[in-house]
């Protein structure tokens, strides 16, 4: 079944039918980039791994900034805030953090892919760039809902979206680096001393 199913796409709603047709591009932009990098993935070459024709694929995705924007949209429309309330606001927030960046830890092309298609200025990159920030700041606010600090929110999000750049352009951190990375910065931004 199809994540695309009852959702918006970037410029209109899509029957089931579509929607199976743009998740399988999606899928295959995935694919692609577990062999390739970047520079490789092209819309043709999701196109023919999907069995659909180019103009097809064209029809869904205008670029393969957007079509790998979208791949990042669709993990990140996926998270979910903490449930409890109980722990402390740094924890809730390196949990969810940790989340978010851990959607791509263990793909390096992909990240690099998406840090790519994050700062382009494709249109359609530019539109699911605007979702994207949007959800990730609905989640770090969630996780911070008893706080009220929009200070700490912005922050957080700076935090997040440095470490998502990082990966994407210098390598690759280990699943642990990364968390640890990030609960380092919010215990710091918390004044609270670090473990490491």
């Amino acid at each position: 079944m199809s994540t695309f199913s009852g959702t918006e796409q970037t410029r209109r709603r899509l029957t089931a039918k579509k929607a199976d047709v743009a998740q399988a591009l999606v899928d295959a932009a995935v694919a692609i980039l577990r062999d390739v990098d970047y520079e490789a993935l092209t819309i043709k070459a999701a196109a023919a791994r999907a069995g659909v024709g180019r103009a097809t694929a064209y029809t869904y995705f205008a670029s393969k900034n957007h079509l790998v924007a979208e791949v990042y949209w669709h993990r990140v429309a996926g998270i979910e805030p903490p449930k409890t309330k109980s722990a402390d606001p740094s924890t809730r927030a390196v949990t969810v953090l940790c989340e978010l960046a851990l959607l791509m830890a263990s793909e390096p092309a992909l990240a690099r892919a998406v840090t790519i298609a994050m700062c382009s200025s494709d249109a359609n990159a530019v539109l699911l760039r605007d979702k994207i920030g949007l959800r990730v700041h609905r989640l770090i606010a969630e996780a911070l809902a008893d706080t009220g600090d929009s200070v700490m929110i912005d922050l957080l999000e700076d935090v997040y979206f440095g470490v998502l750049i990082y990966s994407g352009n210098a390598g690759t951190y280990s699943e642990a680096e990364l968390c640890r990375t990030i609960e380092n910065a919010v215990l710091h931004l918390f004044g609270i001393p670090s473990a490491s």
